[in-house]
């Protein structure tokens, strides 16, 4: 029996998670009138960020979130070091059309980050097609894998 897509995709994120074991979480909360917004936000926010903290593997995770209302679009980026709240602020100023947004951060302890995975394994996927009105969305990837080479090469 061949795997589905949704299971594809939940096999790989865990793998990355696996291989790279991230420590810290940064979360963006946006408005969900901006939701139509994020999908351009999450995937041009990615290089400069990416090169500014090079040091650091980033694993990127666009998603939704249910809080105390509508559903609210997110992204988080899991890393191997902590990025620089400042830094992010600054870039994202730059950007052109990025959204108002809410800066989370916070370490992810081993236990914390096998939680997830184990959640990721057994939640169905955010329907992210839904929220932000597109189809064929790139709902994760990983920039900077070199950094965890030079970590193990030290």
């Amino acid at each position: 029996m061949s795997e589905s897509s949704v299971d594809k995709t939940k096999r790989k994120i865990i793998d990355v998670m696996h291989k790279y074991q991230p420590s810290y979480q940064t979360s963006f909360f946006f408005d969900h009138d901006d939701a139509l917004l994020v999908p351009k936000a999450f995937s041009s926010i990615r290089t400069p960020l990416s090169e500014k903290f090079s040091n650091a593997v980033c694993i990127w995770w666009l998603r939704s979130i249910k809080r105390f209302g509508p559903v609210q679009p997110m992204f988080q980026i899991f890393s191997t070091a902590k990025l620089d709240k400042q830094v992010i602020q600054i870039i994202t100023n730059r950007l052109d059309g990025f959204p108002e947004y809410v800066l989370r951060q916070r370490a992810i302890t081993p236990e914390k980050l096998e939680s997830w995975t184990e959640k990721v394994k057994k939640q169905k996927l955010h329907d992210i097609e839904k929220l932000f009105g597109k189809s064929k969305i790139k709902r994760w990837s990983v920039t900077n894998k070199k950094a965890a080479k030079q970590l193990d090469d030290d």
